[in-house]
């Protein structure tokens, strides 16, 4: 697989679309060491404990969260540092993590034991766009995980991705992610999923599930293109504003503050 064509998972055109100058400069390694792992920790525990459960779907999967729990720790202050908020943090996330895993189980019986299913499901799909400035039709990958990719009797694919999140309204910042996926799984085969969702067990909808237009796929292939276009030509200015900037992990590299610090 060549190197030289553009990578773009869902992460990164998410940051392309903030800020191109972070996406740009993280995609360089530029990211400042240290970054705070706190608010991933329960997600990256459950995921990891889901995935450990499905390879041998037997027992309760409560069992297996003291051992994730630790290694997540472990990991995370290897690769970061881990700023707890207060003196039960660290307890209210494991409190949050048995939860979450308690109510999953009896959904994961019911969505994903009786189909096909793969969990952790890594793609690198190849995918053509036309560069507007040269005409030129050029490779792009689409690269990322799936949580878990199922396939029902019907022959039909799902998508399911796991949300640790007990904000009822958070999936209208998912739902573009979800499109993304919608088309990597039209690319890998030849079909639309029959649906995507979210399992979300610490919020008050637990399972909700999407079932995308052609004109919602249109959306997110035309954001798509334009970040391809955009990296072909270099176009990768920092925002406008500075809202959030002060915690950006790539400020010391920004051009906009680095044209400040000589001004």
């Amino acid at each position: 697989m060549s190197e030289n064509r553009l990578k773009i998972s869902w992460s990164s055109l998410s940051r392309w679309e903030l800020c191109r100058q972070k996406n740009f400069l993280v995609k360089q390694g530029l990211s400042a060491p240290g970054k705070d792992v706190r608010n991933f920790l329960a997600g990256n525990v459950v995921d990891s404990v889901q995935k450990t459960w499905l390879d041998n779907p037997v027992g309760n999967m409560i069992d297996l969260v003291d051992e994730h729990f630790e290694k997540a720790i472990a990991k995370s202050q290897e690769k970061g540092t881990i700023k707890w908020r207060n003196k039960n943090d660290k307890k209210k996330i494991h409190t949050n993590c048995v939860n979450a895993t308690a109510s999953l189980q009896p959904i994961l019986e019911a969505r994903v034991l009786p189909y096909d299913y793969e969990p952790g499901k890594w793609f690198n799909q190849v995918v053509k766009i036309k560069d507007q400035n040269t005409g030129e039709i050029k490779e792009v990958i689409l690269n990322g995980e799936f949580d878990l990719l199922v396939r029902e009797d019907d022959d039909q694919f799902v998508v399911w991705d796991l949300k640790t999140t007990a904000d009822n309204d958070y999936w209208k910042k998912t739902v573009g992610q979800l499109t993304f996926y919608d088309l990597v799984v039209y690319s890998m085969f030849n079909q639309f999923p029959k649906k995507t969702g979210l399992i979300q067990p610490l919020c008050d909808e637990q399972v909700k599930e999407f079932f995308f237009t052609d004109r919602e796929r249109a959306e997110i292939w035309s954001r798509i293109s334009a970040y391809a276009h955009a990296e072909w030509v270099g176009d990768h200015p920092p925002k406008k504003d500075n809202v959030g900037c002060s915690f950006c992990e790539v400020q010391h590299s920004c051009a906009k503050f680095k044209r400040k610090l000589f001004s």
